[in-house]
């Protein structure tokens, strides 16, 4: 009986020694033979850099009445390099100005912004009454680029007017969704 107890240690002890081993090798094999590329994979993922757009959701009352939620919003962005390319700044202000309600001065300025070294810029954003704006002015906007476009038989790309991102809309004119109760 003994003997048979003795033969079954010393064989689990063998196999917890082996597969105690193989654990040791596995762990060599990973930190020293792989350790170089395993070391650019993870320097590749911790350099990657990935846009997380957040999503603001929807907020409801208690009676399950929309408050708040995402809307599509627009941003206008002029091309100073181009459309002095085609001589049209002034035509591009007088334009967008009647659109965004802004003051054609401030407009032109913008339509022809250059950098320090008084090189043309590429892309200039029309802010505050170019930032977030609503479907609507935008599509007035993009009608009113066709017909430019038309009119003075550009048939390249006058630069990028319009790009999309999200804005919160509030449901419930004249309350702020943190206020209703």
């Amino acid at each position: 009986m003994q003997k048979k107890i003795r033969v079954r240690s010393i064989i689990i002890r063998g196999f917890l020694t082996l597969l105690f081993l193989a654990v040791i090798a596995r762990l060599y094999v990973t930190q020293v033979v792989d350790a170089a590329s395993l070391q650019e994979k993870a320097t590749d993922m911790w350099d990657a850099q990935r846009a997380l757009p957040a999503s603001r959701g929807t907020i409801y009352d208690r009676n399950m009445q929309v408050l708040a939620g995402d809307a599509l919003a627009y941003t206008v962005a002029v091309n100073p390099k181009v459309i002095h390319g085609f001589g049209l700044a002034q035509e591009v202000a007088a334009g967008l100005s009647k659109i965004l309600q802004k003051p054609q001065k401030e407009l032109f300025e913008q339509v022809t912004r250059q950098n320090a070294d008084g090189e043309w810029l590429v892309n200039v954003e029309v802010r505050r009454e170019g930032w977030k704006i609503d479907k609507a002015t935008a599509d007035r906007i993009l009608a009113w680029k066709k017909q430019f476009a038309q009119n003075h038989n550009i048939a390249v790309e006058i630069g990028r007017v319009l790009y999309c991102s999200r804005k919160k809309r509030e449901c419930i004119p004249n309350i702020p969704s943190h206020l209703t109760f």
